[in-house]
């Protein structure tokens, strides 16, 4: 499930590569 098209849901901070993962999305 995809909430949004800029902010992808993740788990940790790996899940967003070079970003970090704040409340479930990668900022």
């Amino acid at each position: 499930i995809t909430f949004s098209k800029i902010y992808r849901s993740c788990k940790s901070d790996s899940d967003c590569g070079n970003q970090k993962c704040a409340r479930g999305r990668c900022v």
